[in-house]
């Protein structure tokens, strides 16, 4: 009996072992969303973005981000859309998201993201549209939470509230070479609405372009601040162009592009259209603080043309008070607290697509330009409309479309394994242009089939004209799905 009850013991000690040895804590991941649909992960925690039918959904992706500890990021496929049909997504860890040039759009229906107080949400290359809130209509930072947001667009949100594009309430946001546009808010700040108390609530928006938003969008007389609206709360305005933003009929102080009510800082060089507030922005062009500053009776028009690109920007033309105005010295990024994306004190070295940045350190050339586009006065001899990769069976396809191809030879394709690595050329090289000379474009398509499945790899187009001329896009990237198979042992009776 005793031998018997040793055994047992023994048992149950290894057999426990086994137990603790298969519990494992789930730590920090990354995911690359493979659906564009709108479903919960089915485990959230377990480290595997997985819905109901084992696909990894951006929301399921979210769910099992804010379920594990540390920074996770998620990266999406390039040019993909994602609809939000179960409402907004909450982020309540740090979580960075790649966006590839994809866009997340609630189509009216919802708030896009929410970020709360334990959240830190990073958006990179990614457009955030169509959302539909009280407050914050794309996007609300709730007290204690951060939002990064990098080469990016917020567009065609609204609020019926404050804050058609973004709401900062106590928290901490810095946005860097991206777009503002289009947004609308029943209430205050139709692009941004930044609040605070006793001095919490910071924000941060270098080379940001603000324009097109609208506060008091139906006219009620309950807002004012149509590009940007402070309150209580340290918003720092750097080398960024608001202009053209409007307010209702009946705003309270009829501020169309900034409504400052304690807490807008000027870093310089800024373009403002249209303001009074002579304390903070003493018209001139440029003003002492190397503002360029318009007032009612003479609003600065900043000559820039419709939203094109993706994510979509407003490009400057020709005679921009935008242009070349920014010196190297000037040339740097601005952010506070935890920020994955960029540093405080980082070179501004390119712009919202990627072009680079003339004046910055080690660019050369003549002054940056104000906002997030960079002018350019030879531009390239192609428009192109997209560059994407995708996944494609056992390859990555590549697909690009141009608009027009005057003057160009045609194009190199170049590979990496990261996203800032050695980049190496792919093929026999010259892929020549299809309609040279002419203003119609064509669609092109490349399949790179020495890839290895579960890798990421990134992609550059390089396109030469006729003098020589090499201009870059991208990079974009894309993963081939493993395929695993289970084989089960054979138990013969």
């Amino acid at each position: 009996m005793f031998r018997s009850a040793r055994n047992f013991v023994g048992f149950s000690v290894i057999l426990l072992i086994l137990i603790l040895g298969s519990v494992q804590v789930a730590h920090a991941a990354g995911f690359v969303v493979n659906s564009t649909g709108d479903a919960s992960d089915s485990n959230p925690g377990d480290g595997v973005c997985a819905d109901g039918s084992g696909n990894c959904t951006l929301r399921a992706a979210v769910e099992e981000a804010n379920a594990l500890t540390g920074s996770d990021t998620i990266t999406l496929t390039a040019g993909s859309v994602y609809t939000l049909t179960l409402g907004q997504l909450s982020i309540n860890s740090q979580i960075v998201i790649a966006g590839e040039g994809a866009t997340v759009t609630a189509d009216g229906a919802s708030r896009v993201f929410y970020v709360a107080g334990t959240g830190n949400l990073s958006l990179k290359n990614i457009t955030v549209r169509d959302g539909f809130s009280e407050v914050g209509g794309g996007i609300l930072v709730d007290s204690g939470g951060a939002l990064n947001v990098l080469n990016s667009a917020i567009i065609s949100n609204t609020s019926t509230g404050a804050g058609g594009g973004i709401s900062n309430y106590f928290g901490t946001i810095n946005i860097a070479n991206s777009t503002i546009s289009g947004n609308r808010a029943y209430g205050n700040g139709g692009g941004i609405d930044q609040r605070g108390f006793s001095g919490s609530g910071v924000g941060n928006l270098t080379n940001v372009t603000i324009v097109n938003n609208t506060s008091d969008w139906d006219g009620s007389g309950g807002g004012d601040g149509g590009g940007i609206y402070t309150l209580s709360s340290l918003l720092n305005l750097k080398n960024s162009l608001v202009a053209a933003n409007s307010v209702g009929p009946t705003g309270y102080f009829t501020e169309p592009d900034c409504l400052n009510l304690f807490g807008l800082t000027s870093l310089g060089y800024n373009l403002i259209g249209a303001t009074d507030n002579g304390t903070l922005f003493p018209p001139g062009t440029p003003n002492a603080n190397n503002d360029f500053v318009g007032t009612y009776s003479a609003p600065l028009n900043p000559l820039l043309g419709g939203l094109t690109g993706n994510p979509a920007y407003h490009p400057l033309q020709a005679g921009s008070l935008a242009v070349d105005r920014i010196p190297g010295s000037a040339a740097t990024l601005v952010s506070s607290g935890v920020n994955p994306l960029f540093a405080d004190g980082d070179p501004l070295v390119g712009d919202q697509r990627g072009a680079p940045r003339a004046g910055g350190p080690g660019q050369g050339g003549s002054a940056a330009d104000i906002g997030a586009y960079e002018y350019d006065s030879n531009p390239t001899a192609v428009t192109l409309v997209r560059f994407e990769a995708i996944p494609d069976g056992a390859a990555i396809r590549l697909e690009w479309e141009t608009a027009h191809e005057i003057d160009s030879l045609g194009f190199y394709l170049h590979r990496s394994s990261a996203r800032d690595g050695e980049y190496v050329l792919l093929g026999d090289g010259l892929i020549p242009c299809k309609t040279p000379g002419l203003v119609g474009g064509a669609v092109y398509t490349w399949y790179d089939a020495d890839v290895e499945p579960g890798e990421r790899y990134f992609y550059r187009l390089q396109e030469v004209d006729v003098s020589g001329r090499n201009t870059f896009y991208g990079p974009v990237s894309a993963v081939v799905t493993p395929v695993f198979r289970l084989y089960l042992p054979l138990i013969s009776h």
